[in-house]
């Protein structure tokens, strides 16, 4: 039956009596079902009821293009749509502006499945972290887990946003990566680079008396607790020795 209904659906034969709403999309227009979309999002009953649709005008949509919205339209008709790694973004921002869960989790699953790259994985992880996507975040864990060297290495990453390596700090968390005995001595030379890095830029210069592993080791404890519970049996000696001996 769902591909039935998309058939017609995708006819867009305005002389067809299944079509009773209009969509009007940069200057392009859709034909579709009130009833079936209406019981598919609470967004969408809101917006095609009376008080906001004027009978038998069109309904203008602006924040979105038409292709997108024809996938959205697609998806509710058929159950499945087409994504890419370019439209993928705004479909999510779209189902999550129409409150439609279903077509949220499709999106997502096609996200942590994408191949992510150093040069882009904050970004990646500030949308996962806005639209909530908990597949996502741990795809990107994993891919942090299994390039922590590489994603921490670069002097990009000393400008990168608290709540990233916040994000980052956790990689160590769970029992998958427990084997990796290297994995929470780089995870916290990186935090406390990071941590050295924005000390110094708050530093004032005429301080005669400024201690700067001090001074990192109480911004340590105050922004990012979580790394003095760290499984130090997993560190090194020579790194317990030489880099925490002073906590």
């Amino acid at each position: 039956m769902q591909q039935e209904r998309f058939e017609i659906f995708k006819s867009q034969d305005p002389e067809d009596e299944h079509f009773d709403v209009t969509f009007e999309i940069g200057g392009k227009t859709l034909l579709a079902n009130k009833l079936l979309l209406t019981s598919s999002s609470e967004y969408m009953n809101a917006l095609l009821s009376e008080r906001w649709t004027k009978k038998d005008e069109p309904v203008k949509i602006d924040d979105y293009s038409y292709d997108n919205f024809y996938e959205f339209l697609r998806f509710l008709y058929l159950g499945s749509c087409d994504l890419t790694n370019e439209n993928v973004f705004k479909l999510i921002d779209l189902a999550e502006c129409y409150g439609v869960k279903r077509f949220k989790n499709y999106c997502e699953n096609f996200l942590s499945r994408m191949k992510y790259d150093i040069e882009s994985i904050e970004e990646m992880f500030e949308f996962a972290d806005t639209y909530s996507l908990k597949k996502m975040k741990n795809a990107i864990k994993n891919f942090i887990h299994l390039n922590v060297d590489k994603v921490t290495g670069t002097e990009r990453f000393l400008s990168s946003k608290k709540s990233f390596v916040d994000f980052l700090s956790s990689v160590n968390t769970s029992s998958r990566y427990s084997l990796n005995f290297l994995l929470e001595e780089k995870v916290f030379r990186a935090v406390y680079k990071w941590t050295e890095n924005q000390v110094m830029k708050q530093k004032d210069a005429d301080d005669k008396n400024f201690d700067l592993v001090e001074a990192v080791k109480d911004e340590l404890r105050k922004t990012f607790p979580q790394i003095f519970s760290m499984d130090k049996s997993k560190m090194s000696k020579d790194f317990l020795m030489h880099f925490m001996g002073t906590f």
